[in-house]
């Protein structure tokens, strides 16, 4: 037996078969066969027989896209004339030839998510090896015709049509995830997503694929932002004392901005001693959750409420927050008057300071020579000795003072 590779070589069988193995796949091969008694031999009877081509082995998906497939398979020194690659799915089958023997080739016009048969084998002249089977699953087209449209405050949709090819199911991704996201086939190879449950004033980024089994389309997407409204009311309002004349006061953001915050607006009134009117206003920046206010008068208390704005507005204000500023020296006391009561005695009148500047607890009088100035009398007295009801005083637990000027009458002084 020879071939054009192999020198040639013999073997002896006593039956009328034999099994030659080891052979070259793909190789033509001469059989000399002749029968033996003894010493001698039979006339040769002389025969081509040709090894089928190597089977592919190692057959690989590398790349794959909307309508190919690039595969792969190992070498192999055995001698074939193509390759011969059949392709098939549910709507179509094809076949054709290559005769290139490079290991890789790009199969095309396949279906857009259809799932391939796809079938390689080495063929040399009529002999076809055995085949090597591959499913191959293209990627789906991506959706078309993608548009937004009932944008409100609190929903908005996103409409397209099915493309090309062949689609299973699809899939939407809403990024910030703050919605609840329902599909509905429209009919008509149209599609639509409600998005309910909106933050108002939100950037989203919305984007869809198609799938078909396992594999994910190009994804396509719509940035959609809602409508903004005004925000909520600013939430757990907290002070803190600087000094007797400041408040550190602070905030936290409200749990529906709706919309960018633009900035805060922080506005407080006296409520006691004295109910002020009208509203002192400050504003700050959207990043500060805090201000410091100033200028304040010690031991009094404040009504305070904080709102946030963003480009619909200023939203709702919080609910009041009451504060106590430290308390102080009091200043002094108003509409001071004397009376004669008798030779050696006189009656004092007086007023509630203006500002008391927290809870008055007790009064001094000094009474001096009008010449020499020489104090000749000091005397301090307890505002219950000298008051039948309770002394106003700023209590944040308790708002209802007696918000008026109070006046006070003493004993003779003697």
């Amino acid at each position: 037996m020879t071939s054009k590779k192999e020198n040639t070589f013999q073997i002896i069988v006593d039956d009328n078969k034999a099994k030659v193995k080891n052979l070259i796949p793909g190789v033509d091969y001469m059989l000399d066969m002749k029968t033996v008694r003894g010493k001698d031999y039979s006339v040769s009877v002389m025969t081509k027989v040709a090894t089928k081509p190597s089977r592919i082995c190692g057959l690989t998906l590398k790349a794959v896209n909307t309508t190919s497939a690039h595969l792969m398979w190992n070498p192999t020194e055995t001698s074939f004339t193509q390759y011969k690659i059949y392709k098939s799915n549910r709507t179509f089958a094809d076949e054709h030839f290559i005769c290139r023997i490079i290991p890789e080739h790009t199969v095309t016009d396949l279906t857009p998510g259809g799932i391939h048969n796809i079938i390689i084998q080495r063929v040399r002249g009529n002999v076809e090896r055995p085949r090597t089977f591959i499913r191959v699953v293209t990627e789906p087209e991506k959706p078309e015709k993608l548009k937004a449209f009932n944008i409100s405050t609190h929903s908005f949709s996103v409409y397209w049509s099915l493309p090309s090819g062949h689609v299973e199911r699809f899939n939407v991704d809403l990024v910030p995830d703050s919605g609840f996201v329902t599909i509905k086939d429209l009919g008509g190879e149209e599609y639509r997503v409600d998005v309910s449950k909106a933050v108002p004033g939100t950037r989203y980024d919305v984007t869809i694929s198609t799938i078909s089994a396992t594999t994910y389309s190009s994804p396509v997407s719509r940035t959609v932002t809602t409508n903004v409204t005004k925000p909520g009311p600013p939430v757990f309002l907290a002070g803190e004392r600087v000094g007797s004349a400041g408040i550190l006061l602070s905030w936290n953001t409200p749990p529906n901005p709706n919309g960018r915050i633009m900035s805060y607006i922080v506005k407080y009134k006296e409520v006691c001693p004295w109910m002020q009117t009208e509203y002192t206003e400050v504003r700050t920046k959207p990043d500060s959750l805090e201000v410091l206010l100033t200028n304040l008068n010690p031991g009094t208390t404040y009504e305070i409420k904080v709102a946030a704005e963003n480009s619909a507005g200023i939203g709702v204000f919080s609910d009041p927050f009451l504060f106590q500023t430290a308390e102080s020296a009091p200043g002094k006391v108003v509409n001071l008057t004397v009376e004669a009561f008798n030779y050696s005695a006189v009656n004092l009148i007086w007023y509630l300071p203006r500002q008391p500047n927290g809870k008055i607890t007790s009064f001094k009088i000094s009474v001096k020579h009008a010449r020499s100035g020489i104090v000749v009398k000091d005397v301090s007295i307890r505002v219950e000795d000298i008051l039948t009801g309770k002394l106003p005083e700023c209590n944040v637990s308790i708002m209802e003072h007696f918000l008026c000027l109070k006046n006070f009458r003493c004993e003779p002084i003697t």
